[in-house]
């Protein structure tokens, strides 16, 4: 039986190649795309009612997740302006983040 490719796998072959594209095939396995470990890790530090992945729809769909479902949030951290950048801490000191133009992501498409 012949499987036909998919045009997108095609375009990824050819601008990355198989060895890239084989490893990337993995990666819903190893490391996985489950969140259980994490949401164990948070649970043992803070009493966790709900959690939502900002991959999901993003920060402002899960905040709208929650408050529909009645969960009361805590504020962890603070919302800065797009020009501002977001910042992280880094060996102890709190470093720049680049800001993208477009989403890395969208640069495959």
């Amino acid at each position: 039986m012949i499987q036909k490719i998919r045009p997108q796998v095609l375009f990824l072959r050819k601008k990355f190649g198989d060895r890239f594209l084989r490893r990337a095939q993995t990666f819903t396995d190893k490391p996985g795309l489950s969140i259980v470990a994490d949401a164990l890790l948070a649970n043992k530090v803070a009493r966790i009612h709900a959690m939502h992945n900002p991959t999901a729809g993003g920060l402002a769909t899960g905040i709208l997740e929650l408050a529909k479902n009645g969960i009361e949030c805590t504020q962890i951290g603070k919302f800065t302006r797009k020009s501002e950048g977001l910042r992280i801490f880094k060996k102890g000191k709190l470093v720049r983040m680049p800001i993208f133009k477009v989403d890395e992501i969208a640069k495959v498409l």
